[in-house]
């Protein structure tokens, strides 16, 4: 087997993982934006962390990829709520891997009773073998 030295180690590690870890200082503030939002609103830090929840760039595929978790969500919703929204469009999303994927969606959906539109969040997990809505709420309003 091939012995590599201490540098090309590192090399390696940065080949196959990317930057070096996350700075403990990025690490806190990242923590706090996870903790403040539930993971919906965290800004990109440079380095490698496993489990990161990081933004997903909304190409049109991704559009089309996401659409029908953020319509799976709504409908959750409704179905705990007892109400009736319809997906508008998706905001924005993050993405965190783990047995899959978990989506972190913030979307907009409007009540076909009343036409008020709302801001969503909703939680969505694409596993191995379950895909599932684990949560979805109005946008908190924050200060």
């Amino acid at each position: 087997m091939a012995s590599y030295t201490e540098e090309e180690m590192a090399r390696l590690d940065v080949l196959y993982y990317g930057e070096a870890e996350m700075s403990t200082e990025n690490m806190r503030k990242y923590s706090a934006q996870v903790g403040a939002t539930g993971g919906y609103d965290v800004d990109v830090y440079p380095g490698f962390a496993i489990g990161l929840i990081i933004p997903v760039k909304l190409v049109q595929a991704e559009h089309e990829d996401l659409t029908p978790y953020a319509e799976k969500t709504i409908g959750y919703f409704n179905d705990q709520n007892h109400t009736n929204f319809k997906f508008l469009e998706l905001l924005k999303a993050n993405v965190q891997v783990c047995s899959g994927a978990k989506f972190y969606l913030t979307f907009k959906a409007k009540d076909v009773d009343n036409g008020k539109i709302e801001t969503f969040q909703g939680l969505y997990v694409r596993g191995i073998r379950v895909h599932e809505v684990l949560e979805c709420r109005i946008k908190p309003v924050t200060t």
